[in-house]
C-alpha cells in the first residue's frame, strides 16, 4: 500500500476536544474502516488497523496504519476498493468531527 496525506478545513474547535474525545474518534474510524474491510474482505486475509488521532496546535492529525496479508496476490482492483473503503471511513469521520466539534454548534454533553 502506499503514504497519503489529505487535509481539510473544517472550522472545528479545537478546545473542546478531550483525551477523551480523542479516544471515541480513533474507535468510531477504526469501526468504519473494519466495516468496509469485512465486507469487502471476508475471510481471504488478515488485517491489523493502528488509528492514531492528536491534537496539533491548529489541527487534528489523524494516522491510519493499515496492515493486510493475504494468501493470493492483491489485485489492482481491490486496491483500489480499499482506498475507496478508507476514503469513506474519512468521510464519515469529517462528518462526525463537524457534529461533535464544529465552532458554531452547541458542546455536546
Amino acid at each position: 500500500m502506499d503514504t497519503r496525506s489529505y487535509v481539510e478545513t473544517l472550522g472545528l474547535d479545537i478546545n473542546r476536544i478531550d483525551p477523551q474525545g480523542l479516544s471515541e474518534i480513533a474507535a468510531f474510524l477504526e469501526e468504519e474502516i473494519k466495516r468496509s474491510l469485512s465486507f469487502l474482505s471476508g475471510r481471504r486475509s488478515d488485517y491489523e488497523i493502528v488509528i492514531s488521532v492528536g491534537v496539533k496546535s491548529d489541527h487534528v492529525e489523524v494516522v491510519i496504519d493499515l496492515r493486510l496479508e493475504s494468501p493470493e496476490p492483491l489485485n489492482p482492483e481491490f486496491e483500489s476498493l480499499l482506498d475507496q473503503a478508507i476514503d469513506n471511513a474519512l468521510e464519515s469521520l469529517r462528518d462526525e468531527l463537524l457534529r461533535r466539534y464544529g465552532g458554531a454548534q452547541e458542546p455536546n454533553l
